[in-house]
Order: C-alpha cells, then sequence, then structure tokens
C-alpha cells in the first residue's frame, strides 16, 4: 500500500473518531490495525486487520495490509533467527527488505539503523579495507560468486565511493552471469548424452558444469543418477582406445581419452594412457616442424610426467626451433 494512501486514510479515520483513543483501545480494526502496526505491534496489527469483514468498506485495503504484515513477520523471525545465529549481514538484509515494504516505519528504521552501526563496527574491527577486498577477490577468484556478490555489497555499503570495489563488483556480476550460463549450457548436453545412453559423455558435462559454476545445479546432482553405468563404459573405451593407438588414431584416442577423464580423473588407465598418446602425437608435430603443437602437446604431458628429463630436453629443443623459425 502506498505510504501518502496510507497516512492519509490514517488521518480521515483519526478525526473521525474520539481523539485520545490508542493503539490497542482504537474502536475501529483498520485503524487499530494501522497504530499497532506503527508500533511494530505486527502481530496484533494482523489479527486486528483479520477482523474485517467483506462488506467493511476498507476490506480490500485490509487485505493489502494483511500481505504487507505477513511479509514483515516473516522477514523479521528471518532476521532475528540470523541475528541469534551470529549471521549480521543477513540480519541487516532482511530488515533492509522490511523497510522496502514499510519504508516510513520508525521501528524498523531504529532496527536497522543500530544492525548497520554494528555492522560498521565489525568491518572496522577486521582487516584493513585493501586487505578485505583481497579476501572478495579470493571468494571471486574460487567461484564462490553468491558469497563474493554479498561481501562486495556489504563492503560498499560502508564506502561506497571505492573504486576498485564497484570495479570488482561489475567483474563479480559479469562472471557470474557467464559461469551460470556455461554450467546451464553443459548441463543440458549432459542431459541430452544421458537420453542417448552415452554415459561418459554426460558424466564429462556433468562434470564441466560443476566446473563452470560450483553451485550450480541446486538439488539432485544428475552426475549421481549415472554413476552405476560409468564404470563399465569406461572400460569400454579404454579397449576402443588401446585399439586406436595400435591403428595409430592418435587424435580420435586423445579425444576419447579427454573425455575419459572430464568424466573420471583419477581413472588408472586413462591417466597412464593419456601422456603416452600426447608423447606420440608431440613428436608426431615436432618431426613435422610444427613446433607450436609439439609444445602444447608436451606441456599437457607435462602435468602427468613433471619431472621426466626427456620431456624437458624435447621441450627445450621445440622451443629453441620454433623461436628460429619465428626469426626467419
Amino acid at each position: 500500500m502506498a505510504l501518502n494512501s496510507r497516512k492519509a486514510i490514517k488521518r480521515i479515520l483519526i478525526l473521525g473518531f474520539l481523539i485520545g483513543w490508542v493503539g490497542a483501545c482504537a474502536p475501529d480494526p483498520y485503524l487499530r490495525g494501522l497504530i499497532l502496526k506503527d508500533e511494530n505491534r505486527y502481530e496484533n496489527s494482523l489479527a486486528a486487520f483479520q477482523e474485517i469483514k467483506t462488506s467493511h468498506r476498507l476490506y480490500p485495503r485490509a487485505q493489502r495490509e494483511i500481505a504487507e504484515v505477513q511479509a514483515i513477520i516473516s522477514l523479521q523471525n528471518e532476521g532475528e533467527r540470523e541475528a541469534a545465529a551470529g549471521n549480521l549481514d543477513a540480519t541487516v538484509t532482511a530488515y533492509e527488505k522490511i523497510l522496502k515494504i514499510d519504508p516510513e516505519n520508525p521501528g524498523i528504521k531504529t532496527r536497522l539503523s543500530s544492525l548497520r552501526e554494528e555492522q560498521q563496527k565489525q568491518l572496522s574491527k577486521k582487516l584493513q579495507k585493501e586487505e578485505l577486498l583481497e579476501e572478495i577477490e579470493k571468494t571471486y577468484q574460487g567461484k564462490r560468486f553468491e558469497e563474493a556478490s554479498r561481501k562486495i555489497e556489504t563492503f560498499l555499503k560502508i564506502d561506497s565511493k571505492n573504486t576498485r570495489a564497484h570495479e570488482l563488483q561489475v567483474r563479480i556480476k559479469k562472471s557470474w552471469e557467464e559461469a551460470r550460463a556455461a554450467s546451464d549450457k553443459h548441463l543440458q548436453r549432459g542431459e541430452k548424452y544421458k537420453e542417448t545412453g552415452d554415459l561418459l559423455q554426460a558424466c564429462a558435462e556433468f562434470n564441466l558444469a560443476r566446473e563452470a559454476w560450483p553451485k550450480n545445479p541446486e538439488g539432485e546432482d544428475p552426475q549421481a543418477q549415472i554413476q552405476s553405468g560409468v564404470p563399465e563404459a569406461l572400460a569400454q573405451k579404454v579397449k576402443l582406445i588401446r585399439e586406436l593407438m595400435k591403428k595409430g588414431e592418435l587424435e580420435k584416442a586423445r579425444e576419447t581419452l579427454e573425455i575419459n577423464l572430464h568424466c573420471q580423473p583419477h581413472d588408472k588407465n586413462s591417466t597412464e594412457l593419456y601422456p603416452k598418446v600426447l608423447r606420440r602425437l608431440a613428436i608426431e608435430a615436432y618431426n613435422k616442424s610444427d613446433y607450436a603443437k609439439a609444445i602444447d602437446y608436451f606441456e599437457r604431458e607435462r602435468k602427468y610426467n613433471p619431472d621426466d628429463p626427456t620431456l624437458k630436453q624435447y621441450l627445450g629443443k621445440a622451443a629453441k626451433l620454433l623461436k628460429e623459425l619465428k626469426k626467419n
């Protein structure tokens, strides 16, 4: 209900009744509800509005007031639960929502002001501002976008002119949207692969969805629905990969292995075969003077064989030859 309209109605009602009636004693339930609402006595206010019959001239307005008061009671309960749990930021958020519903309520204004003062004190006791921003940056880089967004909003309430904080907020929002889109795309692909019975591709896509946005999806994990069939599918793919390697179809073998590893990063057979395939592909590229591609394959292999001296020699030679090739 609009504020000015409510104030106007209250004035009219007050003029229509004996001056001196207060909250619980006001004769008209609508007026009583308004007064109790302004006194933050929401349960009593709700009861007063619910007394109003459908025949009452202010019944439609009373219904709107009931909806508002119920929303306020719910948010107030939420705020107090968060306060009891020591979650000050969540408490402030709940009371800010109440104030949006009832923007001129003096009791809520006072409570919110007190909470914000406490919030500011807590923030002041924490790390210096730059250190706090670094903490938010790490949260953001860890793809905990919701947490990072909440923290940066709290920071900006205290220091609204901080340029770095505003820039970080923009980056968080953009990355969150991109991560959500990427995650949704992989989830959709995963569901399609699952429907066609390609469990490893589905498994890989579900893992990519989780990598893109760890918080998504919420609820039941689609990965769990296909896990029982994954071991057998992996065994079949490994057999296929060995055949592809014998035939020299190394790119197909690499692509299949990468699907396996996206699904099961620590699968023993796949982690053994993948660096071997990469080494063969790298040497093929090296012998064809495609040093950039050779370096790419060698670098990928290095994750699995970080201390291999032969690999280091190949990488050094390929890098040197590529540099000379660019000069010419």
